[in-house]
Formats: C-alpha cells, structure tokens, sequence
C-alpha cells in the first residue's frame, strides 16, 4: 500500500514543474487520476487500517500532500461533468477513511 501511495505521489512531484500542466485541462487529468488512484488504494487498504494505525496515519499525510486543497473542487468538477456515480464513491471512500 505505501509503494502504491508513493509512486501516485512521485508522479505529481515528477510532473508539479512540467510546461505541459500550465494548462487546465492537463491539471485537471492529473488531478482526475491521482485522486481515482487514491480512492483504489483506499478502498484496497480499508481492511488493512483497521489494524494497522501507522497506515491510516501514512494514508492521511498522503493525502494532505496529494491534495493540500483537498478534494472538494475535483469532486464538483466531477459532478458537473455528470460523473454523479464516480464522486459518490470517491467521497465515500474518503469518509471510510475519515480522510473528508
């Protein structure tokens, strides 16, 4: 779980100076993809922070670096987009997870 945590947050450290994310659409997809990737780890590792408090502590600190904004705007953009079913179960997800 840390190593899949790790590679979504090495992907937007790798890309955070890139010319090609000056533009919205192309911070929206990352946005789009790091928070879809966040909420299947979550749901993979729901069974796991039950017992293991140092993931559930590792899971928070990730996501405040994934999303020091949060996730709130990613969401409506989704839902403005019609993507109804996708938010519910990404916010679900973040509140199994007491992450929102």
């Amino acid at each position: 779980m840390r190593q899949w945590l790790a590679a979504v947050e090495d992907l937007r450290e790798g890309l955070r100076d890139d010319a090609a994310l000056q533009a919205p659409a192309a911070r929206r997809a990352l946005d789009y993809f790091s928070l879809r990737n966040f909420a299947s780890l979550l749901r993979h590792a729901d069974t796991l922070q039950a017992q293991d408090a140092a993931l559930r502590g590792d899971l928070a600190q990730g996501h405040a670096r994934l999303f020091p904004h949060g996730t709130a705007a990613i969401l409506r953009g989704w839902r403005r987009r019609g993507w109804w079913l996708r938010a519910w179960r990404v916010q679900r997800s973040l509140r199994r997870a007491r992450l929102a």
